[in-house]
């Protein structure tokens, strides 16, 4: 299902259960290998995608595709669609692209790509989710802007201009796509080494990263590969992407509700499986230190 604006709320589905998965990286066969576990039902149940459907794998076409035709199925954007997109008639683009995962177009003819990279715009770049429990998910390939509240990113105008390659985090929306700030946080305030030799400044950069995110009870982030291959998640921020784009990657599926989530992964080159195949309960919280729960400095 495509969806022709930056933001999109979806309200609780009152006939089924909600997914959520991360970073697919074109391997359609874990991701399929995921709904057959939880039995999915198309007719009833809703698949959210955090971005970055594509490269690296061998099926980046046929999943950009079945965004387009399955009104089950809709995805965030993420920084791996951006480039693509932008890819098109711009060469600097195209060269980062490419050497992320790109490849897999050659085979395409240029028709065919533009084509294509339409699909992207119907990828917002965030979206919320309500639970039958009245709770509401926020959901974004990377990060909310440490710099700005939700609202800034679910009010982008339409025409927002959207640099793929802004890796800096320079904008509310390059940080949609790029953004690492609030991970690499968590990474050092959970990291006992090294917050002993983090200055002042740095701890108070630590503090208002790992702030929760006001208005929304979750938000679920894909973007940046997870050393340890499962979920982490401090205050109201959930991390997913496993790392299904490498070889010893996992690709996670999470349903909110419940709290409980599933991967698979593969088995040599070809076979595929799917670890735990009655799920897992998502990690609580991390616990973070004192100096950086403290209040912020003046």
């Amino acid at each position: 299902m495509l969806i022709n604006s930056l933001f999109h709320a979806m309200e609780a589905n009152p006939r089924g259960r909600d997914f959520v998965v991360g970073d697919v990286h074109g391997h359609a066969a874990l991701l399929d290998a995921l709904l057959d576990v939880v039995k999915f039902d198309p007719a009833a149940d809703r698949l959210i995608g955090l971005g970055d459907l594509v490269d690296r794998g061998p099926n980046s076409q046929a999943l950009l595709e079945r965004l387009r035709t399955q009104p089950w199925f809709s995805s965030v954007r993420g920084n791996h669609e951006a480039m693509f997109q932008g890819s098109i008639g711009d060469w600097a683009v195209e060269r980062v692209w490419r050497r992320n995962g790109g490849k897999w177009a050659d085979r395409m003819s240029a028709v065919d790509m533009r084509a294509l990279a339409t699909i992207v715009d119907g990828m917002p770049l965030s979206m919320t989710l309500d639970l039958a429990d009245g709770r509401k998910v926020g959901l974004v390939h990377a990060e909310l802007h440490v710099d700005h509240p939700w609202e800034a990113l679910a009010g982008l105008r339409p025409d927002t201009e959207i640099d793929p390659i802004d890796d800096f985090s320079s904008t509310v929306a390059s940080a949609a796509l790029w953004g690492r700030t609030r991970i690499r946080s968590w990474a050092a305030a959970t990291t006992p080494a090294v917050l002993a030799v983090l200055p002042p400044a740095r701890i108070f950069g630590l503090c208002k990263a790992l702030t929760p995110i006001a208005g929304l009870d979750l938000v679920v982030h894909g973007h940046t590969v997870l050393a340890s291959h499962r979920p982490a998640s401090c205050g109201n921020l959930l991390w997913i992407d496993t790392g299904s784009g490498y070889d010893d990657g996992r690709l996670t599926l999470v349903e909110p509700l419940t709290g409980r989530y599933w991967q698979s992964t593969y088995r040599g080159k070809e076979s595929v499986v799917v670890l735990r195949r009655e799920g897992r309960l998502l990690p609580a919280p991390s616990t973070l230190p004192a100096s950086v729960l403290g209040p912020p400095l003046p």
